[in-house]
């Protein structure tokens, strides 16, 4: 059920969506940053509304999400293959983002890291050194190790 918002409500529900501050939703709705707390804390209609705008915005995300894992995994092999620190890192964020990296599945953690050794152990020697090195900083500074 959606409710009638006043004019202002809506710029300032507009503002909020597109992750705007509450102090910057009221700039742009032309009220104090009290009245859109307000909003956002007592008035029925305004906090149905922004609950069911958030929920419709957060399932249009997952969907987008979802569909870029395919291609967070695909950067992911392509990563074992070829050093590009910066190409995983983003691939773990989409992983992260839908669930599938944290996914807390012990099986599906060792069986990658017996592929990520088995790459590491087909490297030649005077490389093996250095990729191990930057895995394992990479694991501390995502606070794994």
């Amino acid at each position: 059920m959606q409710f009638r918002l006043t004019a202002a409500q809506e710029r300032a529900m507009d503002a909020l969506m597109t992750g705007a501050s509450v102090t910057a939703a009221a700039k742009v709705a032309g009220v104090n940053r009290n009245t859109v707390s307000d909003w956002l804390n007592r008035h029925t209609g305004f906090v149905a509304e922004y609950g069911r705008r958030r929920r419709e915005l957060w399932s249009a995300l997952r969907g987008r999400l979802s569909a870029l894992a395919t291609k967070a995994v695909d950067v992911l092999e392509a990563e074992l293959d070829e050093a590009g620190p910066k190409r995983l890192d983003a691939a773990i964020h989409v992983l992260r983002a839908t669930s599938l990296y944290d996914a807390g599945d012990r099986e599906v953690a060792v069986e990658f890291a017996g592929t990520v050794m088995e790459a590491i152990a087909a490297l030649p020697a005077e490389y093996k050194a250095t990729v191990v090195m930057a895995v394992e900083e990479r694991l501390q500074a995502l606070g794994i190790v």
